[in-house]
């Protein structure tokens, strides 16, 4: 359900669970969830979250500790051609996937995400 509203690519994603399949041996995560689905209504209805950035930024947090260093390691080196710094790997496919989430979200209504050129760009309603 990623629309491309926030994120033109997931290609580095797709080569993230792709290399779980391959180095892992099992599906590995994260993967939002409709857990996910709903702090993330609730931060926005309570306003505790009142942009964008700091939406991704909160899911990001939540998600860095499940990424798989190996995989992580194996994606970036296919998406970018050379080995990249670990910690950035991770923080980069944390980050796709928090705005995974919120492209859901923004699909399924429960948000609606405003467009750039728009006042309020990278916010949301």
């Amino acid at each position: 359900m990623a629309s491309g509203k926030i994120v033109n690519s997931y290609e580095l994603l797709y080569k993230y669970y792709n290399a779980c399949r391959e180095v892992e041996s099992t599906e590995c995560g994260p993967i939002p969830s409709s857990e996910d689905l709903k702090e993330l209504e609730l931060l926005v209805k309570r306003r505790e979250i009142t942009n964008l950035a700091a939406l991704i930024d909160h899911f990001s947090k939540k998600y860095l500790d499940k990424i798989r260093e190996t995989s992580a390691k194996a994606a970036c080196r296919s998406f970018f051609g050379r080995d990249i710094d670990i910690t950035y790997c991770r923080s980069k496919i944390a980050e796709l996937i928090a705005s995974w989430l919120i492209e859901v979200a923004d699909n399924l209504g429960i948000i609606s995400l405003k467009y750039a050129w728009r006042e309020g760009a990278r916010s949301f309603e």
